[in-house]
C-alpha cells in the first residue's frame, strides 16, 4: 500500500495555522501522513499526524544528539522519520546510526545545514560531516 506524505516546516504553528488549513483545503486529496517541524509548541515536539485508516506503530527513538528532535512511525510501506535539527547544532552521520538495517526509509527533515553547493553563503559543520 502506498502512503502519501506531506512535510511542513511550520516556523510556529500558531502563526501559520490558517495558511496551512487553507493549503490543505485546496489539495485534491489529503495526505496519509503529515510531518511538521519547528512547531514552537514545546521543546522536542515534532509531530507526525497519521490518517486514522493508516495502520502504523510509533518508533521509539533516543538520538545520540540530544538537540535533535526525532519522531518516527512504521507503516506497511515504510519507516517514516520526522527530524528537526535546531540552528547552530552540528551533528555527524553517526547520529543516524539508528537507521541502519531499516528498509524503505523516508526522512522528512529540516537539518538547518547550509551547503555551499546549493548556493548558500552560510556555513556550518553539519554540512561537512555527513
Amino acid at each position: 500500500m502506498a502512503v502519501t506524505i506531506l512535510q511542513w516546516n511550520a516556523r510556529s504553528i500558531f502563526k501559520k495555522l490558517p495558511e496551512f488549513k487553507k493549503y490543505l483545503s485546496d489539495l485534491a486529496f489529503l495526505p496519509d501522513v503529515i510531518c511538521i517541524q519547528e512547531t514552537h509548541l514545546s521543546p522536542k515536539y515534532n509531530p507526525i499526524c497519521v490518517r486514522q485508516s493508516v495502520v502504523h506503530l510509533e518508533i521509539d527513538i533516543s538520538p545520540s544528539d540530544s538537540h535533535l528532535e526525532i519522531s518516527g512511525i512504521k507503516t506497511s510501506a515504510a519507516s517514516i522519520f520526522n527530524i528537526y535539527n535546531p540552528p547552530r547544532n552540528n551533528f555527524t552521520i553517526e547520529t543516524f546510526d539508528f537507521l541502519s538495517g531499516l528498509k524503505n526509509v523516508v526522512l522528512c527533515r529540516e537539518f538547518n545545514s547550509y551547503p555551499g553547493m546549493w548556493g548558500s553563503q552560510l556555513s556550518n559543520q553539519s554540512r561537512t560531516k555527513g
